[in-house]
């Protein structure tokens, strides 16, 4: 599992508060049924009072099909119609992170700027 889906978002729009809580709960859902699955890492839910993350780890292939989804997509939309700045990234970790270095490596000796 060396990539990570991490969503951020800021506190909820003023009036959608328990749309936003309903919305984080699907999410939780969403991914621990994956989890459950063995597809994906359990979700790991980070808050503080104006913003919060949602991490869940897995393989570049599982990732990319979770997001290419329609459900997957129709739950993104909902958060980001209650959340503001909600934004998701995916990242690199693990061996793929090492692999992904050494290849930037590679380019910047290629380039002569290392």
């Amino acid at each position: 599992m060396d990539y990570a889906l991490v969503f951020k978002w800021l506190k909820p729009y003023p009036g959608r508060e328990a749309k936003a809580l309903a919305v984080l709960a699907d999410f939780r859902t969403y991914f621990g049924k994956l989890a459950a699955e063995g597809k994906v890492s359990e979700p790991l839910v980070l808050m503080q009072v104006n913003d919060g993350m949602f991490l869940v780890r897995g393989d570049m292939e599982v990732m990319f099909d979770i997001t290419g989804r329609d459900d997957f997509i129709v739950l993104l939309n909902k958060a980001m119609f209650v959340c503001e700045g909600f934004a998701f990234h995916m990242y690199f970790t693990g061996e793929e992170l090492d692999r992904r270095l050494g290849l930037y490596g590679q380019a910047g000796q290629e380039l002569a700027y290392l």
